[in-house]
């Protein structure tokens, strides 16, 4: 391709990138929304996760552990939805169907293959939600309130973080966890 054909291309798919953007569901540019509906879904994750731990398990770490994510994600999803609304995002009303079959499994197991199976869970999850919360709260293509949100709840995910390490190293579900790994 030469180079003219490039730079045409190029302003193409810019174009058409700035129209979708432009013309995303609730008028907010795609990556508020997309953010937004991410976060919901992962507080509502944990906390349904941690609602089944209280049931499932006889470890009282694993209960202390659950009682604290929902009370956290449940604050976190409660700012969340403040924002929502000042920014006009939808947020979703339920988990998608690969989530809630995960939390189908997990309702399954009980004792310590639950424990297991929760701790590894809350360890990968917490993972990839400071990853994002890392990214995102210097991502210029978000909104500056969901930016403050970000930074404000890194720290809380962060010692989410480190508790679910803690936990995973009690009950075995720390078999992926690299040794580098920081948050």
């Amino acid at each position: 391709m030469n180079r003219s054909h490039r730079f045409l291309l190029c302003l193409a798919l810019l174009g058409c990138g700035t129209a979708w953007a432009q013309n995303a569901p609730s008028g907010k540019p795609h990556a508020d929304e997309h953010f937004a509906r991410e976060v919901s879904n992962a507080n509502n994750t944990e906390i349904m996760a941690s609602q089944i731990a209280l049931q499932n398990s006889q470890a009282d770490d694993v209960k202390q552990f659950a009682r604290r994510m929902i009370d956290d994600h449940g604050m976190a999803e409660t700012q969340l939805k403040s924002i929502a609304s000042s920014e006009n995002l939808q947020l979703p009303t339920k988990l998608p169907s690969h989530t809630q079959s995960e939390l189908d499994r997990l309702m399954t197991e009980h004792g310590a293959q639950f424990d297991h199976a929760f701790a590894h869970m809350m360890l990968m999850d917490h993972r990839q939600a400071v990853a994002m919360f890392k990214q995102s709260a210097n991502n210029q293509a978000l909104g500056q309130s969901l930016r403050d949100f970000a930074t404000m709840t890194l720290p809380t995910l962060q010692t989410h973080l480190r508790l679910a390490r803690q936990l995973a190293a009690a009950h075995g579900g720390a078999n992926k966890e690299p040794a580098s790994s920081s948050g």
